[in-house]
């Protein structure tokens, strides 16, 4: 059976893809060049950003300091050294929505798909923005059909592009970021797992049942962790998300979580909240930077690992 690697896999890469691909976050901004001969790591960056630079959000303007951004993005580039001009972009978790839909059966032509789609997204954003991009891929399964859907706001799409474009580069696709972390795991070994995303603003857990995606789940997180207080609330807030859905599994799929591979997508290690959720939960915990197989200093593993898990 086609593990959901592979599926993923087969989504991004059905078409020639850049080599060159970028993700920006509240904190920072990372990138990655590959070689074009080997698809190896040929450079790579990661650029701390101030405050309030870039607060990600579907519904607001993303970008809310564009002088220091380019000023980021221009030391970037000079560390990359890429030649493309067409690269993929990591939009933010929270500058997007992700919904699985299952489906028994689609209708035939492109228009009526996407009116489905977009009933389903509203029965779920009741209040859904007009200005929107919807992109949705069919993943096949054993028991039934899904829609893999994304959907994001036409103003914060053209923002970033806009951006990229007065570097001279052009986002030739987007992605999100726990997606390029899926690609890293050997789902064909972990059956039944989840994926934890945390980074300063937001949470996200992906599961995958039976080798298939059955469950995408975003928070929005308290982003300052350097008060003991905000930490034990952020912490505690996680800790509840995935109690809750490894309940949920349970009860709807009759299948347990059995292991979590977390990912801490901050520049401060926060270390706290890894051994905190080790404590309190009684689920293997295992971190992302195990999944890189490639011999960087650790701290660029767990960054990087979205863009490295979306080209490689």
């Amino acid at each position: 059976m086609e593990t959901i690697t592979e599926k993923l896999r087969d989504f991004f890469t059905r078409i020639p893809l850049p080599l060159t691909v970028f993700q920006f976050s509240s904190s920072y901004l990372s990138g990655l060049f590959l070689s074009s001969k080997d698809k190896k790591i040929k450079s790579y960056f990661v650029q701390p950003l101030g405050e309030n630079v870039v607060e990600p959000s579907f519904y607001k303007k993303n970008i809310t300091n564009s002088a220091s951004l380019e000023k980021s993005m221009r030391a970037g580039l000079a560390r990359l050294n890429s030649s493309e001009h067409k690269v993929i972009f990591l939009l933010p978790e929270l500058s997007q929505k992700i919904f699985i839909f299952p489906f028994e059966s689609l209708p035939p032509s492109p228009e009526e798909k996407e009116e489905y789609i977009s009933f389903k997204i509203k029965k779920q954003m009741p209040m859904m923005p007009k200005d929107n991009r919807i992109a949705f891929d069919l993943i096949h399964s054993k028991n039934k059909g899904k829609v893999f859907v994304s959907i994001a706001r036409e103003a914060v799409i053209r923002e970033y592009e806009e951006f990229f474009r007065k570097q001279k580069l052009k986002i030739r696709m987007a992605g999100a970021p726990s997606l390029g972390l899926i690609n890293l795991l050997a789902s064909e070994k972990e059956k039944d797992f989840a994926l934890v995303n945390i980074e300063d603003h937001s949470f996200t857990m992906i599961v995958v049942v039976n080798s298939e995606i059955a469950f995408y789940r975003q928070k929005t997180l308290v982003a300052k962790t350097e008060v003991p207080e905000a930490l034990k609330r952020k912490t505690e807030n996680i800790q509840q998300e995935i109690i809750n859905t490894a309940n949920f599994i349970e009860d709807k799929e009759n299948r347990k979580i059995s292991s979590l591979i977390i990912r801490l997508g901050m520049l401060g290690s926060d270390t706290e909240i890894l051994q905190k959720l080790k404590e309190k939960l009684d689920i293997p915990i295992q971190t992302i930077e195990s999944s890189v197989k490639l011999k960087i200093p650790s701290f660029e593993k767990r960054i990087l690992a979205p863009l490295i898990g979306q080209v490689l």
